[in-house]
């Protein structure tokens, strides 16, 4: 709608010169919404996708804190223009009667930043970024201490309560569009698809359509749980573990009795198991024990036979060794007689 302003006030300030800063302003704007606008062609790519998308939850999710924040800035800025009221007309006057030095005067500015209620709001809006001077509080006057008890009450409500929860709900906002990166990456790209085509003619989309053929593009969870609420809204980072857990621990004493009685039957059974196996291998260790002493017994009945046959063998040595010494002391006697005999 912008762009066809544009040309409009072209002509506007053709003919009148005061509609030229209006031009200008048409002009700024469109050139933030067209650097917006790159956005859209960066949602089906991988790498910027993502970024995107995460940029439109938290734009989304802090369009209520923006609300908040601008109330509490409201607030301060208000109160703080009524108590700067009297002291602007004051630094006014002062600075008319005796000129002042370049320090004092960027006070006094200060000071009159005040006087109106949207310069307050730029002033405290400022002072967030921490240009502020705090001299402009030593010419508050009698006030000074009130001037002061807001403004540091101001600058604790914004700069640590408001921005840290601003913190958290960027983080919060991360996390969720984080775990369904890739799920918001299709659907994204299936709606620029989806328009793109929408935007072809209908020479084209036949031209396209006799190319490739038509098609479906199907978009389907692959960690589809059919007990699991996907509908469910995100309730933060803390509670989606809670609710996980509760989840997953569903009817947990009924589970624990089921599993102990379970457990309590197998180690039963493998108890009686052991218990048969240390049975059947203390009879067999019985019965090797009984044969390993057979083996002795009969190995000592045949070391006492054989000893007995070295004893049997021993003396029928001893036997024939005797016959045979005395059959040769016979001979020799015999010889010798004979020997004698002959002589």
């Amino acid at each position: 709608m912008l762009l066809g302003l544009i040309p409009v006030f072209h002509v506007l300030a053709a003919v009148d010169t005061a509609f030229d800063r209006w031009l200008s302003g048409i002009v700024a704007v469109e050139s933030i919404l067209a650097s917006i606008k790159v956005w859209y062609f960066a949602q089906p790519y991988q790498n910027t996708g993502a970024l995107v998308l995460m940029i439109n939850h938290i734009v989304r999710d802090c369009i209520a804190f923006l609300f908040l924040a601008f109330v509490v800035l409201f607030g301060f800025a208000l109160a703080l223009h009524v108590l700067f009221r009297g002291l602007v007309e004051e630094s006014s006057q002062n600075c008319s009667s005796d000129p002042c030095h370049v320090q004092e005067s960027d006070v006094i500015a200060g000071v009159d930043a005040f006087g109106s209620c949207e310069g307050s709001l730029a002033k405290l809006l400022f002072a967030l970024l921490g240009a502020f001077e705090p001299e402009v509080l030593r010419l508050s006057g009698s006030l000074s201490w009130l001037i002061t008890a807001v403004f540091v009450a101001y600058l604790i409500a914004e700069t640590i309560v408001l921005l840290n929860l601003l913190i958290a709900i960027v983080g919060d906002t991360f996390d969720r569009a984080k775990g369904n990166e890739e799920a918001h990456m299709l659907m994204m790209r299936a709606k620029f698809i989806d328009d793109r085509e929408a935007a072809l003619s209908e020479v084209e989309r036949g031209k396209m359509e006799r190319q490739i053929g038509k098609y479906v593009f199907v978009l389907e969870d692959k960690d589809f749980q059919s007990d699991s609420d996907s509908s469910a809204p995100w309730m933060g980072r803390v509670a989606q573990i809670e609710c996980s857990v509760r989840v997953a621990t569903k009817d947990t004493p009924e589970n624990l009795d089921a599993g102990m009685a379970n457990n309590t039957e197998k180690v039963l059974q493998l108890q009686e198991a052991n218990r048969e196996k240390a049975q059947g291998d203390q009879t067999r260790l019985a019965e090797r024990l009984v044969e390993v002493q057979q083996e002795q017994q009969r190995t000592i009945s045949e070391q006492r036979r054989v000893t007995e046959d070295l004893e049997i063998l021993k003396s029928s040595a001893e036997a024939i060794g005797e016959t045979t010494v005395n059959q040769m002391e016979t001979l020799v006697t015999l010889f010798q007689n004979r020997h004698l005999d002959e002589e």
